[in-house]
């Protein structure tokens, strides 16, 4: 009993002494509304396809860059209006092509997300920390957002 106490009373002892020495939060109204803070809490890896349809309703110089990093033949038999093709084997070579988008929220979708989940953290790694993969791809897509679209 008394090991447990002598714990309990060193966890207390440091979370006083961290708490002391964390600087205070800067008040709301000195944060920017209009850019993302830099040291804010990165988005989470995976958005829904909901909340990507409802992004991409937003005015256009709003809107997430949407990447479809399937294949070219996948891209000629459905696509999502507004989607760059940059097929996931590319990607590597094409992070150029994107370097205006460094602070610019990035969708990537696939078919079902497993390739778009690896572009997100492809992205991620090369300094586009707000990419996110929409989960469930194009084919959740087709069954939740728009489901007059082809499926394959």
């Amino acid at each position: 009993m008394s090991r447990r106490l002598a714990c309990l009373v060193a966890a207390s002892v440091l979370l006083t002494s961290c708490s002391r020495d964390s600087p205070s939060p800067e008040p709301e109204s000195a944060m920017s509304e209009t850019a993302p803070e830099r040291n804010a809490a990165p988005l989470p890896l995976e958005v829904s396809v909901k909340e990507t349809a409802s992004l991409m309703q937003a005015p256009e110089d709003e809107r997430p860059l949407l990447i479809d990093c399937r294949e070219p033949s996948e891209y000629e038999t459905v696509r999502i209006d507004g989607a760059t093709l940059v097929p996931l084997g590319e990607l590597s070579n094409r992070m150029d092509e994107l370097g205006d988008a460094r602070d610019r929220r990035i969708i990537v979708h696939c078919h079902h997300g497993g390739r778009s989940l690896k572009a997100a953290q492809l992205l991620r790694a090369g300094g586009f920390p707000q990419a996110q993969s929409m989960a469930g791809g194009i084919d959740e897509w087709a069954t939740d957002i728009e489901p007059g679209m082809a499926r394959y």
